[in-house]
């Protein structure tokens, strides 16, 4: 519920970092991206929104699933208008939205879809997060045909 978490201090090469890039490297399944700021690696966006905070995991390889954190009630989003709350992660190099409050899904959803329609680059980013998404469901056995 906090607004604005500005983190002063991690670097793109920052040993905190590294339990996370160990996690990827080692093929875990999905990882979170916060809503945080990290204003030495990204000043101007929320790690969410950061393809500079998602390329320290894309960049190496990571084809894992990248998941927001919320970003339905989340008060740090307030600002973004609810349908650029998901094609922005998206386009930023994410895969899977979490949003808390239901009744912003479809304002989210059309948005994507909007977006996706408009901007080639965004509609292919889209097609990669369904590849690695159902790619996951059928690894977890939550994938059913037929």
């Amino acid at each position: 519920f906090a607004t604005g978490v500005v983190d002063r201090t991690t670097r793109p090469d920052d040993p905190a970092l590294r339990p996370f890039l160990d996690a990827a490297d080692a093929g875990v399944a999905a990882v979170m991206i916060s809503t945080v700021t990290y204003s030495r690696i990204d000043p101007k966006h929320q790690a969410v929104y950061s393809a500079k905070v998602l390329g320290l995991l894309r960049d190496r390889g990571y084809a894992g699933v990248l998941i927001t954190d919320d970003v339905g009630a989340a008060a740090s989003l307030r600002r973004i208008p609810v349908s650029e709350r998901g094609w922005r992660f998206v386009a930023a190099g994410g895969d899977l939205v979490i949003n808390v409050a239901p009744g912003l899904a479809t304002r989210m959803i059309d948005g994507l879809r909007s977006k996706a329609a408009k901007d080639p680059s965004v509609a292919a980013r889209v097609n990669a997060s369904v590849r690695r998404v159902l790619t996951l469901k059928a690894d977890l056995g939550l994938l059913r045909c037929g």
